[in-house]
């Protein structure tokens, strides 16, 4: 049985990623530029969405 991935990260090393990513991704490819900008855009909608934020774990859930 394959195992499934977890992620472990907070807020800011998500925010910092996806901003090295989307950059690094326009450098590579800048006649993609909006896709990649629209594309990073979605996936920080997903990520704040109610369906997301019942993935998440706050400090708060640690106590």
């Amino acid at each position: 049985m394959k195992r499934s991935r977890i992620w472990v990260f907070d807020e800011n090393r998500l925010n910092e990623a996806l901003d090295g990513y989307e950059q690094e991704s326009i450098d590579a490819y800048p006649q993609h530029e909006e896709k990649i900008r629209i594309t990073i855009k979605a996936m920080r909608n997903f990520l704040y969405s109610d369906y997301a934020d019942r993935l998440t774990m706050r400090e708060e859930d640690e106590k």
